[in-house]
């Protein structure tokens, strides 16, 4: 509890937000007894030779005088300590006055009303408190501090959105340019696993971790096991016709083969790759059954007067049904995925 009013303290010790600092407070209940009570003298430590330990006190004298001195440093803004008999005739006694309930409560409610008025005042929504927060060098106290209170969480999220819906702007950009090369993608989305899905954790520290192939964007899925990503060019051809019928293209066929080899010497390999990364890098993941993803093209740069979106879409949706551990996606579906997710997470909020 210390800590976390420490954090909230600094995190809001610029004027900017200052009058905008969440009420922290302690009410502690100590039950009296003999061990309670009872005067013992403060240990001796190295640094009594420097300053006398003092003179005996109860652990109920020790306490007041640290949250006293919690309340001088504005660690708190009040403190309620209580200490009551033993049942069954439970008395309540107040070791200090500035410290009883009432005080508390005052203190406390004090706050509260000067934190609705300066947002009032301000016109200062969770969103504008997040930029305004954003703005210290130190963003990681900031998170620190944040993450204990409701509307600073609320705020660290909403920045966390923007940034990501930023991210996807600028990947679906990328991806319609059919210029675009399969370097210059993975290097936009980089370790940037959330793009795939909540059922990712991170991506693996190592692409090159099998012999004689190096994966786009190794991901690692909750349980541990691994996820290949598997990536193409946007401009790749998607579909093309067979008869009265529409196929995946050549492409496609090449991409999921490779996506396939890959998980083949997963396969093979797992197990003693499993045991020499864990001995040797101390990586503990499952490479059993690993499972593949091909990204491949974009509908909107395969469709043709013939061959419309929604038909490209159920000629990939065809062919991914008779796939096993592979997949294929197109860009446009990676792009509207995470895009819907992000709306999702805000509506939320």
């Amino acid at each position: 509890m210390v800590a976390a009013g420490a954090n909230v303290a600094r995190t809001f010790e610029q004027e900017t937000v200052r009058a905008l600092k969440p009420a922290v407070g302690q009410l502690l209940l100590l039950q009296e007894g003999r061990e309670i009570i009872e005067l013992v003298q403060p240990r001796q430590t190295v640094l009594s030779t420097f300053a006398p330990a003092g003179p005996p006190q109860s652990l109920q004298d020790r306490l007041r005088d640290f949250f006293r001195r919690l309340l001088n440093d504005e660690m708190y803004d009040a403190v309620c300590f209580l200490t009551s008999t033993a049942p069954p005739d439970v008395t309540v006694r107040e070791p200090d006055s500035a410290m009883g309930f009432a005080s508390f409560a005052a203190k406390i409610t004090a706050r509260i009303e000067g934190i609705r008025e300066a947002r009032r005042q301000g016109n200062i929504q969770a969103a504008e408190l997040g930029r305004r927060l954003a703005e210290r060098d130190d963003l990681s106290v900031v998170v620190a501090g944040l993450s204990t209170t409701d509307a600073g969480r609320v705020a660290v999220d909403l920045d966390v959105i923007h940034r990501r819906r930023q991210t996807v702007a600028e990947l679906r950009d990328l991806v319609l340019n059919p210029d675009t090369t399969e370097n210059e993608i993975q290097k936009m989305i980089g370790r940037k696993y959330w793009l795939f899905g909540g059922q990712y954790t991170g991506v693996l520290e190592r692409r090159d971790g099998f012999a004689l192939d190096e994966h786009d964007i190794p991901l690692v899925c909750a349980d541990r096991s691994i996820h290949i990503i598997e990536l193409k060019r946007p401009g790749h051809r998607l579909v093309k016709a067979q008869r009265n019928h529409l196929i995946v293209s050549n492409d496609v066929h090449a991409a999921v083969g490779q996506c396939m080899n890959y998980l083949r010497g997963i396969d093979e390999l797992g197990a003693a790759m499993g045991t020499y990364h864990r001995n040797e890098l101390g990586l503990e993941y499952d490479y059993r059954r690993a499972r593949g993803t091909v990204i491949i093209g974009h509908p909107d740069l395969s469709e043709t007067d013939n061959i419309t979106r929604e038909q490209v879409e159920q000629t990939i949706r065809s062919y991914n049904a008779h796939l096993s551990r592979v997949q294929v996606i197109t860009f446009a579906d990676l792009v509207d995925s995470a895009d819907r997710a992000l709306r999702f997470e805000a509506e939320e909020l």
